[in-house]
């Protein structure tokens, strides 16, 4: 299991947006701005979308899970904790779930004691969900719907769930009872990570923290990661967007009124322009002979 190498990991990190600025969306602005001004502008991506890319690498889970793998011949019990505690620490990147996926099989259900079945059917069927491998024939799932989650949490953009993104109009074919790491991501709020079945999901009450305060004039933020601080906009409205650098300086009056600025400066020149509509332009220039 350890032979596996980690260095191709790192070569397929998402390193053509790593380059991207990070759009964070204030507080109490028009979340269809926002949206029109991601989509005209390819060079950045949204908060919530950064935050994926940092979760589908994760090079120390991998390593991990292959020696807990290790477990299995010794200790089906300490696998499934080993695994379990894994989970509950960040959601499993896809290059751990297909690990799983190849690796389960292999182990005879036979050498599985009947306490510990359930358990060890139950990871089998969300491998083969969170991978699409046909891993185990006798999997039962139910249809989640998680479009009543917005209403649980106003904050909530979109859900991270073990490797997967899920928008809050889909369907999540799982059983009820399985125990799952979900990421609820905001663009304006910090990720909360909740580690349990989605019943338990919908019965907690959580405090979302503001990514930032303030307004165009001056502002504060709550999130201070080097990516942020290096990579980091804040939106507030169409006309205002500022780099995370100007956090806590106060704007000039040029640049709280840059919009009215630029709107009278282009009225001024084409009123001058209309003054000298039909009038001879002399150009008078030094003789250049003595």
């Amino acid at each position: 299991m350890k032979s596996l190498f980690t260095f191709t990991l790192l070569l397929i990190s998402p390193l053509a947006t790593l380059a991207s600025g990070i759009l964070i969306q204030a507080p109490g602005s028009s979340p269809t701005e926002y949206q029109k001004l991601l989509s005209s502008q390819t060079h950045r991506i949204s908060y919530s979308q950064s935050r994926v890319e940092n979760y589908q690498t994760n090079v120390g889970q991998e390593n991990r899970i292959y020696a807990i793998a290790d477990e299995i011949p010794f200790s089906i019990s300490r696998f499934l904790q080993g695994v379990r505690e894994l989970r509950s620490d960040a959601p499993l990147t896809s290059m751990s779930w297909n690990f799983l996926a190849d690796f389960l099989p292999r182990v005879e259900i036979s050498t599985v004691l009947p306490a510990q079945r359930p358990a060890f059917q139950d990871l089998l069927c969300q491998a083969q969900l969170f991978t699409g491998k046909n891993v185990f024939s006798k999997c039962n799932h139910d249809t989640v719907s998680l479009r009543g989650l917005k209403s649980l949490f106003p904050q909530l953009d979109t859900l991270y769930v073990e490797g997967r993104i899920y928008t809050l109009e889909d369907q999540l074919p799982l059983p009820k009872t399985a125990e799952l790491h979900w990421v609820l991501l905001s663009n304006s709020y910090k990720e909360i990570h909740f580690y349990g079945n989605f019943e338990q999901l919908r019965r907690q009450e959580f405090k979302f923290e503001e990514l930032v305060t303030g307004n165009c004039d001056s502002f504060a933020m709550k999130e201070n990661s080097f990516e942020i601080a290096t990579r980091g906009s804040v939106f507030f409205n169409e006309s205002c967007v500022l780099k995370t650098s100007q956090v806590g300086k106060e704007k000039t009056w040029l640049e709280r009124n840059q919009t009215w600025v630029v709107i009278v400066g282009a009225a001024l020149v084409g009123a001058a322009a209309y003054q000298m509509k039909d009038k001879p332009i002399v150009i008078d220039t030094p003789s250049l002979t003595k």
